[in-house]
Parts: C-alpha cells; sequence; structure tokens
C-alpha cells in the first residue's frame, strides 16, 4: 500500500491524471461511462465521503445542492487539484471520521490497486450511517502483468463478483443493485481509436452484463 501511496502524492502524476487515463474521445468515452454508472446507484441526496477522491472527478455527478460532498485522499498534490470545498487528506484504512458520519460513501478506481477489498469496506461501514450507502467498483479480469508499474501506479487486482457478494455478506452489507460497464480494461480503451470503441459499444449493448469488465456495486448498511 505505501508504494501506492507514494506513486500518486508525486506532483508530476498529479499534473498528469486526467490526461492520462481520459484524453481523447476513447478517454472521454470510458469517464461518460463510469461517471454514468456510478450516478446511476447514488441515492438522491445526503452527505458524501468521496474516497481516494484524486483530482474530484466525481465531483460532476454531485452537482445537486442536495449532496455536502467530502474529499478524501492520502495524496496533499491530488487534493491541491480537486474543486471540493471540503477536503481531507487521510487513510482509507483509517478514516479520520467518526461512527456513522455519511449517508453515502463513495470510491472509484480504487479497489483495483488492492488483493483485499474487505479492509476497506469494514471501515467505510463504520462510517456510514445506519441505512446509508457505499458505492465502489471492482474489474473482473485484467491482462495486466501482476507487477509494479510505476507509470500507472501498479499491478491490477480482480475481483469476482461471487468474491465481493460473500465479503458484502460477513460484513452485513446488503447488496441493492449493480451495474456493468465496458467490454475491456479502460486502459486499453484509451489505445483504440474512437472508431473501434464506437464498435465496442454496440456489441457492449447485446453483452451479457456478466461478461463485462467494470462492476459497479451498490450496498447499504443494514
Amino acid at each position: 500500500m505505501t508504494d501506492k501511496i507514494e506513486y500518486y502524492s508525486r506532483k508530476e502524476v498529479a499534473d498528469s491524471y486526467i490526461d492520462e487515463r481520459y484524453s481523447g474521445q476513447s478517454g472521454k468515452y470510458v469517464n461518460k461511462k463510469e461517471l454514468s454508472a456510478m450516478k446511476s446507484l447514488l441515492p438522491e441526496k445526503g452527505s458524501v465521503l468521496d474516497v481516494a477522491c484524486g483530482v474530484g472527478r466525481l465531483s460532476i455527478i454531485f452537482q445537486s445542492s442536495d449532496y455536502k460532498v467530502t474529499g478524501l485522499d492520502s495524496s496533499e498534490e491530488m487534493l491541491k487539484r480537486c474543486p471540493y470545498k471540503l477536503k481531507k487528506i487521510g487513510n482509507a484504512l483509517n478514516l479520520p471520521f467518526g461512527d456513522n458520519s455519511f449517508d453515502i460513501i463513495i470510491t472509484s478506481r480504487f479497489f483495483h490497486h488492492y488483493e483485499n477489498p474487505k479492509l476497506f469496506l469494514k471501515e467505510f461501514k463504520r462510517v456510514v450511517k445506519r441505512g446509508g450507502s457505499i458505492i465502489f467498483e471492482t474489474y473482473r479480469w485484467s491482462l495486466k502483468k501482476h507487477y509494479f508499474n510505476s507509470q500507472k501506479g501498479g499491478k491490477i487486482h480482480i475481483h469476482s463478483d461471487r468474491k465481493i457478494k460473500k465479503i458484502l455478506k460477513s460484513l452485513n452489507l446488503q447488496q441493492r443493485s449493480k451495474e456493468s460497464r465496458l467490454l475491456l480494461s479502460p486502459y486499453m480503451y484509451l489505445h483504440l481509436p474512437y472508431f473501434f470503441v464506437s464498435l465496442l459499444n454496440l456489441f457492449e449493448k447485446v453483452t451479457p452484463n456478466s461478461l463485462k469488465y467494470t462492476v459497479f456495486w451498490h450496498a447499504t448498511k443494514e
């Protein structure tokens, strides 16, 4: 985990974060897909903690005044570029908030960095209010080699639907809904001409959800 935190604390990484992941038509397509999935699972209002908020990419889905958003990240450089009014440096395994502090906890592009998402979900459960929502995403597979790649922040960890459901059950978190998006890794889309991305979009519409790459989860604390 230390390597990940160190990597995303670099000024040059924060400066280039959006351009390296969501640039061009293909990158913008991926961004739109991911944000639409997150928004579709989001309750209509409430206090929100955006964990590992980075430069605040999710801020666009919180334009309504019905949300009061706090961004948390371990990287000061990322937070400098984040538009949230409320921002805090902290570790997702030890959130600097009391029990039952937020209506919603949301995180994006985070769990694939770590082998055991249960550790984070347990901490999220502590901080979210009873009846509150936890929204996150996982990857079902990856072609990326499992070694540290300093250019992209490290190896990718995949988490099967079965594994996530087992974790949620063990923590007494109730799965409310989930959305599936994309046929390939988001990083692979960046290297494809937009013409091929458009074709993939057509195939995605008729592909069973179980075969898609990214899963967006909505669980609640009972």
